[in-house]
């Protein structure tokens, strides 16, 4: 779960680099990226960076999670499904801390965490036996439904306010 939440503190911060820092403790401040009433270009633009920043994070820090095979097989016995959903857990919580400090998010928990288990058991598959990470069609089609799943999150949610 460290990892999970390390992967969510630098997805964070590159967020705030290329979005900007929004207020957290203003109540009138909105959503904590805000794209206003209208659908556009930068709107899908922004929605898939987001979807880009969050799962690029989750795969990094699941590459560097690899790299300690100690963890993942004497402690998480378990398999590549449960650490996966254990690595998920830990990169919601910090958004769960943040959506209950502050006003300024909008999201159903439950529905941020089953996507955030949902997209780290589909990277986590795609690490699962292999040495490095090479482009081949399975690895592309995973990273490509943990980016599609997010975005599609990403849109509804912003469609349901």
């Amino acid at each position: 779960m460290i990892f999970g939440a390390l992967a969510a503190a630098f997805a964070l911060i590159a967020e705030i680099i290329v979005f900007g820092l929004p207020s957290l403790t203003d109540p009138h401040a909105g959503a904590l990226f805000d794209f206003g009433a209208g659908y556009s270009f930068t709107t899908f633009l922004s929605l898939l960076g987001i979807a880009l920043i969050e799962e690029g994070s989750k795969l990094l820090f699941l590459l560097s999670l690899k790299r300690y095979p100690f963890l993942t097989k004497s402690l998480f016995p378990i398999g590549t499904i449960g650490n996966s959903v254990l690595f998920g857990i830990g990169f919601w919580l910090p958004e769960a801390a943040l959506a209950e400090m502050s006003s300024a998010f909008s999201v159903s928990l439950l529905a941020t965490l089953a996507l955030h288990v949902t997209t780290s058991i589909c990277l986590g598959f795609l690490l699962k036996n292999q040495t490095k990470l090479l482009p081949n069609a399975a690895n592309i089609w995973l990273i490509s439904a943990a980016v599609c799943l997010h975005f599609l999150y990403n849109f509804l949610s912003l469609s349901v306010r």
